[in-house]
């Protein structure tokens, strides 16, 4: 039976779960199951549902569990009642006490690792256990973080938004305007923010509003560069007086008093010059009606723009398919009768539904398909159907061409009526700031008249008072605003933030607003404070959802207070065919990208196959990493003197600092995976180091799924990707879907397998009626396969795809030229192949064998195919026909199989572990 780590309702739906599990390789997955059909607490087991099937798997802990009484949820069993889903048997002050012992275990090991003491870390850590976490301060503890350690749920407090516009000094979008909306209303709200998505923005247009209902906001982060960059935005919007303050360490403070005299100066002067201009108010509710319907028009446009890019890659593999087996030299002319896609989708479906048909069929493709020189026979069937998906391509990326035409002058047209909308916004912000500081004249007047500001703290009251915003990082704001209460908290890369450094800024929150992205990078922990928390998670029987080490901040206020959430799904950052890779991978295709570009050659591998360059040495402050020479002189020598908006990011310290020192001109933009989060550059380079360490690919904090996906998403312009590929492959690692991804992307089409493309085949649906089957049997089997499919998202099944279809390596091909003109011919198909979306690569054929594979002829060409599937690597499975219909392991051998597919491990090594013989 398998077992499986968590248990949680997916984030945003409630009636829907996701489990985790790790693999033989160490790497955490996850599943999607439809429902929850029954749970046994006390055996620790759970029924899950898929697909109408149920399956049942072992739970190591149960985790954040809100069911519903839905009937089309809860099928079959129902949920027994005496299950506790609310975790209500997880009081309180047992969290305060287990928070209290973390506190304790981080100051002692600051205090050891730091023998000269206090830093300002420990200082708001001891804090916060006398002024929150204490028995005696719990009373006073206030509404969000109260709300928090009760596990109370996230609630709207106002109910009347929608009738008032908001300002948008900065231009916003659908998903960001309703992100801003649901700020407003509820006193918990989380923003989910991919990257490229506007994630800043969205904080700055918060602010804003917050502004104008005369509200004070803290903003604050993790990470320095998070808030500079929101600081930078705020001081370069165009006559929009500054109404911040930046504070933080004592580089910060330091900087706030020695130019606070001259800031407030410049402040009041202009507000006096904006006393005197008049300004007429304009109606933003018709403005904002006016955008939004366009936004829709323009979402609807971008849907066929990603269209039409996917399509650009598509051809190019149609190209290389007809080129690979010298197609291009039977001469063949299309019936002109042919014009539109829609004629030649059905032409297509007509030519491979009939592979399975008998050769006197062929003359009903006679009126269909006109011939200069070559008849339409047995041998030469893929070609034509090759030559028919190429034109099909041809003509729906010219019609989406036309379709998408008018994009640009849409959204120019949006981005008049913004600018129209931001001097509005500006104005009635202006106003409210104006009013904001004529009511703290005095206090401005006391600061600029002083002689001689000593330090932050004697002005710190008075400057809090005037300056209605703060930007400061998590570990600061004690020091810098204490227990001040403020109306509005955003928290900026909570997915980086763990709960102990956040306690004092939820306690500081009227509201809060947590921003950050799961699927990006969370906080460090190390083994030793992990294995510490799991002992007190045990003691005080704390639900995990409240875990120091397994839950960063935006996790534990998901699973705790199930706050509305938005996804901004508006990508403006990357190139296409970046981004897609992020895109299909971990935000399950639900990005919109309004990108411009969409280049094959702005994603790159840079093999450097020579076995074991990696090596293990000590930095300069003595500790041990690993590095890469041979990599580090390819880079050199591929950046050459193009230094430009360039960065390096590499695992591996020892390798940041070689690179450093070797290419000294991109020292400030080289560095570890943690450095770039938040950040972005025209040209991003990923060192992956590792040639041999096996062992090492099991850590996922250096190159998992979140490494992966923060790297490739910081390159605008050009990824490209330096590594060992046929190591990662051999690993299974996670870099093994990047590198085939870039391969069927990519500038350089090399690779031996055709990639199979998703799109294009669901343009072209075939075998919708039982009468195309060439059996009872292979209906089955079929209907059996897409069942279990439903347990993996990101698989598609395609059915009678030819051989030549998945047979790409020319060298092979002309070197086995019985091969290749089996590989064409119209009976030289596959019964049904799996194929990763993601990489458009097939992962494992089907077959299904008849009476008639007993037969010598029939033998002779299934070795044929396994030659030509083995040499490209790709797995194959014989299943009898008695056993597609009777063999009670078919289903499970198949799910379990497919478990170990995403990880690209080979179906041969599976049976073999298993015993399984088919």
């Amino acid at each position: 039976m398998r077992k499986i780590d968590f248990l949680w309702a997916r984030q945003g739906d409630k009636e829907k779960f996701e489990f985790d599990y790790t693999n033989k390789q160490g790497n955490r997955k996850t599943h999607k199951p439809n429902g929850i059909q029954n749970i046994d607490e006390s055996k620790g087991k759970v029924l899950l549902l898929f697909n109408e099937r149920s399956f049942e798997y072992v739970i190591d802990r149960m985790e954040s569990l809100r069911l519903r009484s839905s009937e089309a949820f809860i099928k079959t069993v129902p949920v027994k009642k005496e299950i506790k889903y609310e975790n209500k048997a997880y009081k309180s002050n047992n969290i305060y006490s287990y928070y209290n012992e973390i506190i304790d275990y981080l100051i002692a090991g600051n205090i050891k690792n730091n023998p000269k003491g206090a830093d300002g870390l420990n200082f708001s850590m001891q804090s916060t256990k006398e002024k929150i976490l204490s028995s005696d301060a719990r009373k006073f503890n206030k509404a969000i973080f109260k709300k928090f350690m009760n596990g109370n749920k996230a609630e709207r407090i106002i109910l009347n938004q929608e009738s008032k516009p908001p300002v948008l000094p900065f231009i916003s979008n659908q998903s960001q305007k309703k992100a801003v909306s649901n700020a407003l209303e509820y006193d918990i709200s989380v923003i989910q923010g991919p990257p490229g998505t506007g994630k800043t923005q969205t904080i700055l247009n918060i602010i804003c509003n917050a502004i104008i209902e005369d509200k004070k906001v803290l903003v604050v982060s993790n990470n320095n560069s998070a808030i500079d960059n929101v600081a930078e935005k705020l001081d370069r919007l165009e006559k929009m007086f500054n109404f911040s303050i930046r504070l933080g360490n004592k580089c910060y403070t330091n900087k706030l008093v020695d130019n606070i005299q001259e800031k407030l100066k410049k402040d009041s002067e202009r507000l006096r010059e904006e006393q005197k201009s008049s300004w007429r108010k304009i109606d933003l509710r018709k403005l904002i009606n006016k955008i939004n319907l366009l936004e829709l028009e323009c979402a609807e446009l971008i849907k066929y723009k990603n269209q039409l890019s996917e399509l650009y890659t598509q051809k190019r593999h149609i190209d290389k398919k007809i080129s690979t087996y010298n197609a291009d030299e039977t001469k063949i002319e299309i019936n002109n009768l042919l014009v539109f896609p829609s004629e030649l989708k059905r032409e297509i479906e007509f030519l491979r539904n009939q592979r399975t048909k008998a050769d006197t069929l062929l003359n009903k493709a006679y009126f269909r398909v006109r011939f200069s020189e070559k008849r339409i026979d047995t041998d030469n069937y893929t070609m034509y159907q090759w030559r028919l998906e190429q034109l099909y391509a041809i003509k729906m990326i010219k019609y989406l061409e036309n379709k998408t035409r008018k994009l640009p002058e849409k959204q120019e047209k949006i981005g008049k009526l913004y600018e129209v909308y931001r001097k509005e916004s500006i104005e009635q912000i202006n106003n409210k700031i104006k009013n904001k500081f004529q009511s703290c004249e005095n206090e401005c007047n006391n600061i600029i008249q002083k002689e001689k500001i000593d330090n932050f703290f004697s002005i710190k009251q008075q400057i809090l008072n005037i300056y209605p915003v703060v930007l400061t990082t998590l570990d600061s704001v004690v020091s810098n605003v204490g227990y001040s209460r403020y109306d509005y908290v955003i928290i900026d890369e909570a997915s980086q933030a763990n709960i102990i450094t956040a306690i004092p800024t939820l306690n500081n929150a009227a509201k809060i607003i947590i921003v950050g992205d799961t699927k990006q990078l969370s906080h460090i922990v190390d083994k030793e404070l992990a294995i510490e928390d799991e002992k007190l998670i045990e003691k005080y029987n704390i639900d995990y959802k409240y875990s120091f080490s397994k839950k960063n901040l935006l996790e534990s206020i998901l699973s705790v207070c199930e706050p509305p959430e938005v996804l901004l799904k508006e990508h403006y950052r990357c190139d296409f065919n970046i981004i897609n890779y992020c895109n299909k991978k971990f935000y399950n295709d639900e990005l919109e990208i309004y990108s411009r570009n969409s280049l094959s050659e702005s994603i790159k591998v840079m093999a450097l196959n020579q076995e074991k360059n990696s090596d293990y040495g000590l930095r300069k402050n003595g500790d041990g990493s690993y590095f890469n020479r041979i990599e580090e002189v390819a880079i050199k020598k591929y950046i050459g003197d193009n230094f430009s908006n360039t960065a390096i990011i590499t695992p591996y310290a020892k390798q940041e600092e070689n690179l450093k020192e070797s290419i000294t001109e991109l020292a400030a933009t080289t560095g570890t995976i943690y450095k770039f989060q938040g950040r972005e550059s025209k040209r991003v380079i990923l060192s992956t180091v590792l040639t041999h360490e096996t062992e090492h690919c099991k850590n996922t904090n250096t190159l998992g799924n979140e490494t992966i996906n923060v790297a490739v998403s910081r390159a605008e312009d050009e990824f490209v990707l330096f590594t060992h590929d046929k190591f990662f492959k051999e690993q299974k690692h996670e870099l093994k879907d990047l590198i085939e991804y870039i391969e069927t992307y990519g500038n350089i089409l090399e690779s031996n397998v055709n990639s199979i493309f998703s799109y294009l085949y669901k343009q072209i649906p075939y075998f919708k009626k039982t009468a195309t089957y060439d059996s009872v049997w292979e209906k089955s089997l079929h209907d059996r396969i897409l069942i279990i499919m439903g347990n993996y998202p990101g698989f598609s099944i395609n059915m009678k795809l030819a051989v030549a279809d998945v047979a790409g390596d020319k060298t092979y091909l002309n070197a086995h030229p019985e091969h290749k003109k089996f590989a064409l011919n119209k009976r030289a198909h596959l019964d049904f192949t799996i194929v990763n979306e993601l990489t458009e690569k097939p992962v494992l054929v089907i077959e299904l064998d008849g009476e008639s594979h007993k037969e010598p002829e029939q033998q002779r060409r299934d070795k044929i195919k396994e030659q030509i599937l083995e040499h490209h690597e790709i797995p194959l499975w014989r299943i009898s026909s008695k056993d597609a219909l009777e063999h009670e392991n078919l289903e499970k051998v198949f799910s379990e199989y497919m478990g170990e597919a995403e990880l690209g491990l080979k179906l041969s090594s599976f049976l073999e572990d298993n015993k399984w013989k088919y």
